[in-house]
């Protein structure tokens, strides 16, 4: 659910830019321990990058699965576009600080984002691997250890919040 209110989250940006953006899960839930925070950046920026870098009209994917890799559960999260894409001599550096793999994109940013992607990923010990090809689009698949080690949140959605007595 979470996942899906990020990608939510970024329908009107993605329709300001005419591009299609779509979620797809084959779980009905998933129960795992993870950072909301560093999880909404992680996303935020691949979205933004694939609505940025697809033309209107275009597609933009975001898909969630559980995988099974070395015996070990993971959580499968997929960014997919049909964009413009990345040229294989890019690729390797498309996770270095300032480096931009379309300098003369209109919609080119500064070459922090997927930096901070890959460092955030790295922080809760997940993977991320980028196939790209040009003219075709770009594919961001990420990797997180399914982990239910934390106490379990109680649904917050009836709390009320008092007021500020100053």
């Amino acid at each position: 659910l979470f996942i899906k209110y990020l990608v939510e989250s970024n329908e009107s940006f993605a329709n300001l830019q005419n591009v299609g953006l779509q979620f797809y899960s084959e779980e009905q839930e998933l129960w795992t321990d993870f950072d909301a925070k560093k999880l909404e950046q992680i996303l935020n920026n691949l979205i933004s990058n694939a609505v940025k870098f697809t033309p209107k009209y275009g597609k933009v994917l975001v898909a969630v699965k559980k995988v099974t890799r070395n015996n070990q559960p993971f959580v499968e999260l997929l960014v997919k576009d049909n964009g413009i894409g990345i040229s294989s001599e890019q690729l390797p550096y498309i996770f270095d600080r300032f480096h931009q793999a379309n300098p003369n994109h209109a919609n080119q940013g500064s070459g922090i984002g997927l930096a901070l992607v890959k460092e955030l990923v790295t922080i809760l010990e997940g993977t991320i691997k980028v196939e790209s090809e040009l003219g075709k689009g770009t594919k961001a698949i990420l990797h997180f250890p399914i982990r239910n080690h934390a106490p379990l949140v109680q649904n917050t959605s009836n709390l009320t919040l008092e007021p500020l007595v100053h």
